[in-house]
């Protein structure tokens, strides 16, 4: 038959073993304070705003295969991707900007 099993009282803890337990845990809540409310990283000086996107598939001329085009219609961008079958990814093939395009083919006007 089975034993019965006993349960044992916890190991007493020496005086004052918790109080560092507790500043270290303070000091990481605070850490993680400063993390989430401090500014964004120097890497993102722009943030991108959230983006429409209309997704469109055509036959690529040089790869004969299908592609897919991306528009964004919020940060009026262009992109167009391909699914490589090797790697079993999406591979870029060219992006534009068609806020920078528009500028671009936009009249200069002279002032007068």
């Amino acid at each position: 038959m089975d034993e019965p099993h006993t349960i044992s009282e916890p190991a007493p803890r020496a005086p004052g073993s918790v109080l560092p337990l507790l500043v270290l845990n303070g000091v990481l809540v605070l850490a993680l304070a400063l993390v989430t409310v401090g500014a964004p990283a120097d890497a993102q000086p722009d943030r991108r705003r959230a983006g429409e996107y209309v997704f469109l598939t055509v036959e690529l001329q040089q790869e004969a295969e299908e592609g897919l085009i991306v528009l964004d219609t919020v940060n009026r961008e262009l992109s167009v991707v391909r699914w490589d079958q090797g790697l079993g990814t999406l591979v870029p093939v060219g992006a534009r900007s068609l806020a920078r395009d528009a500028e671009q083919r936009a009249p200069r006007r002279t002032n007068r």
